[in-house]
Parts: structure tokens; C-alpha cells; sequence
């Protein structure tokens, strides 16, 4: 099947809001046209409360409110998601920890009306962020479950051996598709 021409943007927002203002000037001229736009990165701004964990009260800063106004006026639209909600954390322990959904995926309504698309959240390994991997489905896709760890989990002398068991298991593919499957 013929898809056509598709413009993808790869985004580093830094923190300083001239330079975000001409990021967005750029990109409001990127999306001005009928084709498929995927906008994804580390945008550095958090749009809700509910994108942050710890550290200072979310506050709907000047930032976060350009880069609403800027999604809106291209229409673009976050994808769904799998994996670990925050995309970020300060790699710090106990309450001086934070963690916040900086990395996202935009795409206008042409590709969601054409693709199935989920964003995939890899386990952060070597970096503070985590990977994003952004999947086209098939039309025989399942929904994912997420599975969220419960401490309490970690009293039951069973746990180390089913996840021991788990971990050891003999698996092929890429190291994605193989951490994502033993997950």
C-alpha cells in the first residue's frame, strides 16, 4: 500500500522560552500542509498534574501554556501509551525524587484516522529519560495491559521465583521486544 509523502519531527525542547517560541514557529509551518505529521521528543514541559510526581506542585507555566496553544493550532494529538507513565526522573531516592512526562508523541488526525499507532515507554537504562518507540499496528492488535508494580507483592515469598523464572527465560528478538515481553 502506497502511503504517501509523511513529515516527522524529532523534538529537543530546551527550557528557554525564546528559543521554544521559534520551536513552535517552526513547527506550526511544519504541520501547515494534508500530510501525515508526527511530531515526538523530549519536549521538557509538563501539560498536567497528572505528568509529575514529587518535587514542587505542578504549575501550568508559561511554557506548558505556548505549547498547548501550539499543539491546538496544529491539531495534533498525543498517542496512546505503554509502558512507565513519567518519562523522566531525577535519578534521585526517597522524597527528593521527581519524576515528569517530558517525552511524548504528537500526530495529526490524518494518521490517526489511517494508522493504529501506539507509543511505546521503554524501561530507563542508561539515561534519565526513557526511550519512546512509536509502533504502527495491525489491524489484529490486542490491547496491552499495563502492569504496575505493588510493594506489596514484594512480601510474598513466591515473588523472587516467578520473577527469577521470568527473567530467565530464553527469549529472541531485539533487547525491546525481549525486555517488553519478559515485562
Amino acid at each position: 500500500m502506497k502511503m504517501g509523502k509523511w513529515r516527522i519531527a524529532m523534538v529537543y525542547g530546551g527550557r528557554e522560552l525564546a528559543y521554544r517560541r521559534i520551536l513552535w514557529d517552526n513547527l506550526e509551518e511544519f504541520c501547515s500542509n494534508s500530510n501525515p505529521v508526527i511530531v515526538g521528543g523530549d519536549f521538557n514541559y509538563i501539560l498536567a498534574n497528572e505528568d509529575k510526581r514529587g518535587g514542587r506542585p505542578f504549575r501550568f507555566s508559561q511554557g506548558a501554556r505556548e505549547m498547548s496553544s501550539f499543539l491546538a493550532r496544529c491539531d495534533l494529538h498525543e498517542a496512546n501509551i505503554v509502558g512507565p507513565i513519567f518519562t523522566w526522573c531525577n535519578n534521585k531516592n526517597g522524597n527528593a525524587r521527581i519524576l515528569e512526562r517530558f517525552d511524548r508523541c504528537y500526530v495529526n488526525p490524518i494518521v490517526l484516522h489511517f494508522n493504529r499507532i501506539l507509543v511505546r515507554h521503554l524501561t530507563r537504562v542508561a539515561s534519565d529519560h526513557c526511550p519512546i518507540i512509536l509502533n504502527f499496528l495491525d489491524a489484529n492488535f490486542a490491547a496491552y495491559k499495563i502492569i504496575r508494580f505493588e510493594k506489596v507483592w514484594a512480601s510474598y515469598p513466591d515473588s523472587i521465583g516467578i520473577v527469577k523464572a521470568t527473567w530467565s527465560k530464553k527469549i529472541n528478538g531485539d533487547y525491546a521486544h525481549v525486555l517488553n515481553l519478559k515485562f
